[in-house]
């Protein structure tokens, strides 16, 4: 029986328990590995405002997100 590749079409990555830091880190390479493989979609988990961290804070990574898409600086494809 031969081999049959299915090209992947989504990637889900769940950033919540990472600091923002790392989060942010995570984000710019998973987008450069998807753009070089081809991949359209990436789904990114981020939590929301209801959960506090270890600092006191809420939803730090789904505030911070929507600037990190436009941090195109730092993408690079």
């Amino acid at each position: 029986m031969t081999d049959c590749y299915y090209p992947v079409r989504e990637v889900e990555i769940d950033l919540l328990y990472l600091t923002s830091e790392q989060a942010k880190d995570v984000v710019i390479q998973t987008i450069r590995n998807c753009h070089s493989n081809k991949v359209p979609h990436v789904k990114f988990i981020t939590g929301r405002v209801n959960h506090i961290n270890a600092n006191g804070e809420r939803g730090v990574i789904y505030e911070a997100f929507p600037s990190w898409m436009t941090d195109s600086k730092k993408i690079n494809y």
